[in-house]
């Protein structure tokens, strides 16, 4: 079973969110990775994230993306994931004007991370940051390739 439900949930005043590609963009991973699910994403200001990325990850800083499974399903089979991925809109602006690229292709990136995190996909070695990062590549491409 594969597909997915999402929910882009804007709480900043940044307009527009890219919405309708970051719902394409999810189909495109779970499908390519044979999951299913539903997914709130959720646009933040940097003092939500702030306060998120203290009280998850004990840093009292912002950061772009975080990602939280909210399955209570702990069979082995592979469960309808169920996340939340929060996003710094302000952070993403950062780093797009920094890398000198578009807002609403940070926030397709950022959001991508999310979708990977989920679905069990790490950087915690150099190998796992090339395996996570060249899927991104992919499933951004073929999006930009739909589109």
């Amino acid at each position: 079973m594969s597909g997915v439900r999402t929910s882009v949930i804007n709480t900043t005043r940044r307009r527009p969110i890219p919405s309708k590609r970051i719902a394409r963009l999810a189909r495109l991973i779970f499908t390519g990775e044979r999951r299913a699910g539903h997914l709130n994403i959720i646009m933040v200001g940097d003092t939500k994230m702030k306060s998120l990325n203290s009280r998850f990850r004990g840093t009292d800083r912002t950061t772009d993306v975080l990602s939280f499974s909210i399955d209570e399903d702990e069979s082995d089979q592979p469960p309808s994931l169920t996340g939340e991925i929060y996003i710094s809109v302000p952070q993403a602006v950062r780093q797009a004007k920094s890398a000198g690229h578009d807002v609403s292709d940070e926030i397709l990136f950022l959001a991508s991370h999310g979708m990977l995190h989920l679905l069990g996909y790490t950087h915690s070695t150099k190998r796992d940051f090339k395996r996570m990062v060249d899927k991104q590549i992919h499933y951004l491409n073929r999006l930009y390739r739909e589109s």
